[in-house]
């Protein structure tokens, strides 16, 4: 089955980080990419097709409150050459790439969440599995969440351990 970044695309997800650097979910194809991480308490999305790229981030006023044992909720949405990230009532200011150029992305390979098996594949700059907990995974507005079956990484999924 073939994974799609289209023109209009978005993912929300609930987080509960215990370290500050990580990778959140990512997903390669040949030229193509999407990387959606934390490095060093600063969340960023990075998607390229090889014809264009977009990229976006968000910066809280205080990064250690990532690992606060609280679930933080993360979106990132994707409109024609435009991106834009929100955690949880707060959003990043969008940023436009290139009109004329595509940001498509077409991947016969699985999206990871948690991490990624290759940490120096491209986009990636955390250079790290996610450490924490990760729940309620939606795709383009999807009432449903993701029925994930696994993870990359010290990630658990759809659950929190209390220490």
């Amino acid at each position: 089955k073939q994974f799609l970044v289209g023109k209009d695309f978005n993912i929300k997800l609930e987080i509960k980080p215990r370290v500050l650097s990580g990778v959140l979910l990512a997903i390669h194809g040949e030229r193509d990419y999407l990387v959606l991480e934390l490095d060093y308490g600063v969340l960023s999305a990075k998607i390229s097709s090889g014809k264009g790229s977009l990229v976006n981030s968000f910066v809280k006023p205080v990064p250690s409150s990532w690992c606060d044992g609280n679930w933080h909720s993360v979106s990132l949405s994707k409109y024609k050459h435009v991106v834009q990230l929100g955690v949880d009532s707060d959003f990043s200011s969008p940023t436009a790439g290139d009109k004329k150029k595509q940001t498509l992305i077409r991947s016969k390979h699985p999206l990871y969440i948690g991490g990624h098996p290759t940490l120096n594949a491209p986009g990636i700059d955390a250079k790290k599995q996610f450490v924490g907990c990760i729940r309620l995974i939606s795709l383009n507005n999807a009432d449903e969440p993701l029925n994930l079956k696994g993870a990359v990484g010290n990630v658990t999924l759809n659950a929190c351990p209390l220490n």
